[in-house]
């Protein structure tokens, strides 16, 4: 067969005929090398008549004729410019097809954007080659919540894959536009934290959530999801969980976090739409948007080993240390918390250090008016902590000021 090539890379057109055979070889739609060869060349064909060029056809020379040197010089430039997508898109999460035993990175496809294209979101997967468990850990849900970020990528690096039972899951960024926009929100300007689970038809958020549950919650057995405080606030490094339900509760122990806040809301988060699933979910709020704490990755970091060791699906250390480090850590356990909201406009100025009491009474915030004068005072309503506040000193009324954490005596079945 003589094949005349114009204008036309014959290294990507064979490069995209293996890629297009591996794709169908992966999803199972081919399982002998005979039929993988079969398919390759046909993909191959496939590409060539779809291109600009000139077919002839001599059997018996089985030989591809050269182009002539200005096209060898356009081949050139077309391999420069080629995109190499080495990693490959799911529609789906395909965790029974993957290998086990090995770390797997891909994308999986969401749903499309305003230019037809799909929003593809990164995720890494590390299969064990005996059963168990499937722990799912998720962040940068808020496109300006990163610190979960480098937890998820230095886990995924130090991992022991062959001594791992069951299947770690790890998505560095749930929601790609919010974070190419260094933003919160998604595309429609919705929280997507705020309307889980979401509808199959109905707004591009709605929709969105939707498919999250469907693609990735669904197949977890076991949920932590990564978070920061929002922009213009900071946090202390704690978690959110049900303190009621006795797995979550564990969960929210071995994270090691400086509070832990009982909390069965906001209906419409994702953690809440995992538990209504029966999927043992918790938050993990890691410091503050749109920076690196490094500190608290790094203790966030080790309570996703901790979870791993109790899970028994990877050996880190003996249960007993975990127990001995938690107990060092002081945590402190809030049954319930409230925001202080800015009444007024002004210059905010917050008080209190994160992750430090306050009495009942004692000042936590003062605003001012651009002269100087103090317009108000808030104070704290009963003995707490401070969770989180607020940094940003230009303040309007019905900002948040302060989130202060309160320990009763037991947790409330709703707070």
């Amino acid at each position: 067969m003589v094949i005349n090539i114009e204008h036309t890379s014959m290294v990507c057109l064979l490069k995209k005929g293996a890629k297009g055979a591996e794709s169908m070889m992966h999803n199972g739609e081919i399982t002998t090398m005979t039929a993988f060869i079969e398919v390759f060349l046909a993909k191959v064909l496939e590409r060539f008549a779809t291109k600009q060029g000139k077919f002839e056809s001599d059997i018996s020379e089985g030989l591809f004729k050269t182009a002539s040197p200005h096209e060898e010089i356009n081949e050139e430039l077309l391999e420069e410019l080629e995109i190499h997508e080495d990693i490959p898109v799911y529609n789906d999460l395909p965790l029974d097809a993957l290998p086990s035993g090995e770390i797997t990175t891909m994308f999986v496809s969401l749903i499309q954007n305003e230019l037809s294209r799909t929003i593809d979101v990164p995720v890494l997967v590390a299969k064990g080659k005996i059963e168990g468990p499937v722990l799912g850990v998720t962040s940068t849900l808020h496109g300006n919540e990163v610190n979960g970020i480098p937890v998820i990528s230095k886990l995924f690096r130090e991992i022991d894959v062959e001594s791992l039972r069951g299947t770690l899951v790890g998505v560095p960024v749930l929601n790609p536009p919010g974070f190419s926009r260094r933003q919160r929100a998604f595309l429609d300007g919705r929280d997507l934290n705020r309307i889980f689970p979401g509808k199959p038809a109905g707004t591009s958020s709605q929709t969105y959530c939707h498919m999250i549950l469907e693609k990735f919650a669904k197949k977890f057995d076991y949920h932590l999801d990564l978070h920061t405080a929002g922009l213009g606030r900071v946090n202390s490094l704690y978690v959110r969980a049900d303190m009621n339900n006795p797995i979550t509760h564990q969960m929210a122990v071995l994270q090691q976090s400086q509070i832990i806040l009982h909390n069965t809301a906001p209906d419409g988060s994702l953690r809440i739409a995992s538990m209504a699933l029966g999927i043992p979910s918790i938050t993990v709020e890691i410091g503050n948007p749109l920076q690196i704490h490094q500190e608290f990755v790094e203790c966030a970091l080790s309570g996703v080993r901790a979870t791993l060791d109790w899970l028994n699906m990877l050996p880190i250390y003996p249960s007993e240390k975990i127990e001995e480090t938690s107990s060092r850590a002081k945590t402190t356990t809030c049954t319930r918390s409230y925001w202080v909201y800015a009444e007024h406009g002004g210059m905010l100025q917050v008080m209190p250090k994160i992750n430090t009491w306050v009495s009942k009474g004692d000042v936590v915030a003062v605003v001012r008016d651009v002269f100087g004068n103090i317009l108000v005072k808030y104070k704290a309503k009963e003995d707490s902590i401070v969770i989180g506040k607020s940094v940003n000193p230009i303040c309007c009324a019905g900002e948040r000021v302060v989130h202060l954490g309160v320990c009763d005596d037991e947790f409330g079945k709703k707070k």
